[in-house]
């Protein structure tokens, strides 16, 4: 089988002629986090109230506005992290046991 010459050209080094590969973007620096008042969102969350309903609660205590997908963030990774402790300082009183 014969590969027509047009194709075989392209397949040289990945470029068409002429034309150069673009340049990569820099990478920027994300925006930074904001401070949250994180017992706050804790006891909300714990009476019962959903995302949105912590998010006005929030905003109409402190005067910041927060959007209910940065309340459940927040709490899903606090959540994870509180996970991760807790077995971490279980594995430490186990250890102090024996």
């Amino acid at each position: 089988m014969t590969i027509p010459r047009q194709l075989s050209l392209w397949e040289g080094n990945g470029q068409i002629k002429g034309k150069s590969l673009p340049k990569p973007r820099p990478v920027s620096p994300s925006r930074p986090r904001r401070e949250l008042d994180v017992e706050l969102l804790r006891e909300l969350r714990a009476k019962g109230y959903g995302y949105k309903r912590v998010a006005g609660e929030y905003t109409r205590a402190t005067g910041e506005y927060i959007s209910y997908t940065t309340v459940r963030e927040r709490l899903t990774i606090l959540n994870l992290l509180g996970i991760q402790l807790e077995r971490s300082n279980r594995e430490k009183i186990i250890s102090e046991v024996s």
